[in-house]
Order: structure tokens, then C-alpha cells, then sequence
């Protein structure tokens, strides 16, 4: 899929779901579309698989829309060339006896709420 098969209400949504694990539908209207339009938009990405609608009344990326939407400069939403590289740098400290860690927590998708430390990625 190309950046230009998306419409810029349907970056948007892929840009605010990759802040949250979930989103309700009127949250994820940011632009105030009238809700035809919106709802046309949001359909649109689930036909895509992007996007899933939950069962609590709730929107989410799929493992493909995680993907996609990570690949999004967030900013000028756009599918940026380059990949990214993610990395964690942990911590470890020991005090009195006491070992102590420093997570990192990812607070965008994919792994949004995930800890990475030096054996792996836990929720």
C-alpha cells in the first residue's frame, strides 16, 4: 500500500491511533468531519486492514495498520523512506544492596505500552 492510496483523514486517523491502544469513534475525528464523511473514511481503513473496529465501541490499528502508520512522519503526514531504528539504552544500578532498572516504555505503536529492557520487549 502507498501513502497516496490514503486519504488525509485517513492519516490522521493512523496518526492518532498510534498514540493509544484504542480509540472511540468520535475521538478519532479530530477534524470535525460530518459523519458520512468520517464514517466513509474510517470504513475504509478496516476494508484496508488497517484498522479494526472493537467490540466496545472502539477503533484500533491492526498489526498491519501498526506497521503502516509507523512508517508516518507524524508531523506532515507523510510515509518516510528511511526505516527506523529504535534503541533502548537500560540502566542498572545497584544501591545498598539493591539492584534497580531503568525501562524505557514505548508510548507510540507498534508496542505501544510495551517496556523494552535488556532481555526483550514485556507488556
Amino acid at each position: 500500500m502507498k501513502i497516496d492510496e490514503i486519504h488525509p483523514a485517513q492519516a490522521n486517523i493512523l496518526s492518532a491511533l498510534l498514540f493509544v491502544p484504542s480509540a472511540r469513534y468520535t475521538d478519532l475525528n479530530i477534524t470535525k468531519l460530518d459523519s458520512d464523511h468520517f464514517n466513509f473514511h474510517i470504513k475504509r481503513l478496516v476494508e484496508l486492514n488497517l484498522v479494526e473496529n472493537l467490540n466496545d465501541g472502539k477503533y484500533s490499528l491492526t498489526a498491519k495498520g501498526k506497521e503502516f502508520a509507523n512508517r508516518f512522519d507524524t508531523d506532515n503526514k507523510f510515509i518516510e523512506r528511511q526505516a527506523k531504528i529504535a534503541c533502548g539504552i537500560i540502566y542498572i544500578k545497584k544501591e545498598n544492596g539493591v539492584t534497580k532498572y531503568l525501562l524505557q516504555k514505548r508510548l507510540k505503536q507498534p508496542y505501544y505500552g510495551y517496556f523494552f529492557s535488556r532481555n526483550g520487549i514485556f507488556s
